[in-house]
């Protein structure tokens, strides 16, 4: 019996041992806690619950930096935390892979004003500067009930976040434009929460998985345009009725950009400081024979293309702010939206795109050929 106990209790240590260490952890409830890099400083005495942790952001954006956590050394971690919504109309969530510089990071975010919601995804750059527009919105709706606590738990990898609310993944995130970084709170809007329980363990990389499909994974392996070069920030006025009113194109100095892993040309990363502008976009395709074959593209905002000096496609405006939004997919990149057909020649065939962004929110396109 004694063996018997002994082991078990070998048994019991080991286990406890192999679990994943603590990265941080605060009951958020006005206890001091060592760590933060900027610690919660709004705390507030809840009819029901006691002390908690309020983020309020009075207007379109906060006026001070949220509460932030880790630094580059977190690659892969597990973000457990409670949250209890306002009745009130905003945007709340959690900012991952914070970079120190800028306020940069990946964000997971959810409506507060509806009783069935998406969770939403965006990449930041600068702390003004999100980008929903960019990426599609969870997979699965999930419940939101006003006045009751939600468990939420983000699984964050290198390459994927998989977000859970009452331990059922709703969101399986791709495309993340950081890989590395720390925690951070989010709103805005006059979004409104409290929250509590916050617990940062530390993953292997195994441990993160993909549990739902990437809507963009059946176009990532297709000729999608990856080349491409852009023209400095101009006026939202700049070449809008054709490109006989822009500057001369000899004279334009281009210069070359990457895609995402997508093959979407970010432009909110590579200039985040936009508001109302616009930027002309060259790539090269070359043919082998006179033809014509069939494009796909996708955008946010304003784009045109021209291929070979004429015009072949005025895509209709998908703004958020714009009464048809729905009809032409809530502003989003959807890939494959928009088939246009290009007439090419022996040789090589110039595209050019002027695209103009009217807003904030994420500014961006994507294009393939068949």
């Amino acid at each position: 019996m004694k063996r018997i106990i002994g082991l078990l209790m070998v048994f019991i240590l080991s286990c406890h041992a192999q679990e994943n260490p603590i990265l941080f952890q605060d009951p958020l409830d006005d206890t001091v806690v060592d760590g933060w890099t900027i610690p919660p400083d709004h705390f507030v005495d809840h009819p029901a619950y006691g002390k908690l942790y309020k983020l309020v952001c009075h207007g379109d954006r906060l006026d001070r930096p949220t509460p932030q956590v880790g630094d580059e050394s977190w690659t892969t971690y597990r973000i457990e935390i409670e949250v209890l919504v306002e009745d009130k109309q905003g945007f709340v969530g959690l900012g991952y892979h914070v970079q120190n510089q800028d306020d940069h990071s990946c964000d997971v975010h959810f409506a507060t004003w509806r009783e069935t919601t998406t969770m939403q995804a965006m990449g930041m750059w600068g702390n003004k500067k999100g980008s929903f527009k960019l990426y599609l919105p969870s997979q699965r709706e999930i419940p939101v009930t006003h006045g009751q606590w939600m468990r939420l738990r983000v699984d964050v990898g290198t390459d994927i976040a998989n977000v859970y609310h009452e331990d059922v993944c709703v969101y399986t995130v791709y495309h993340l434009p950081y890989t590395c970084g720390g925690f951070r709170f989010w709103a805005s809007y006059n979004g409104s929460a409290y929250f509590r329980n916050l617990v940062i363990t530390q993953l292997d990389t195994g441990d993160i998985e993909p549990q739902l499909d990437d809507p963009w994974q059946h176009v990532l392996k297709l000729n999608v345009i990856r080349d491409w070069q852009i023209t400095e920030l101009k006026p939202a006025t700049d070449a809008r009725s054709g490109l006989d009113e822009a500057l001369n194109l000899a004279d334009e100095t281009f210069k070359d950009v990457k895609t995402d892993d997508r093959g979407v040309v970010n432009l909110s990363a590579i200039y985040p400081n936009y508001s109302q502008h616009s930027v002309l976009a060259q790539t090269t395709i070359p043919s082998e024979t006179d033809k014509t074959i069939r494009a796909f593209v996708t955008y946010t905002d304003r784009f045109t293309l021209y291929c070979n000096d004429q015009l072949v496609f005025q895509g209709p405006d998908r703004n958020w702010y714009n009464d048809n939004r729905q009809q032409y997919g809530n502003s989003r990149l959807i890939p494959d939206q928009f088939e246009v057909e290009l007439s090419l020649h022996k040789g090589n065939n110039t595209l050019m795109v002027r695209s103009e962004v009217m807003e904030e929110f994420g500014w961006g396109f994507w294009m393939r050929t068949e």
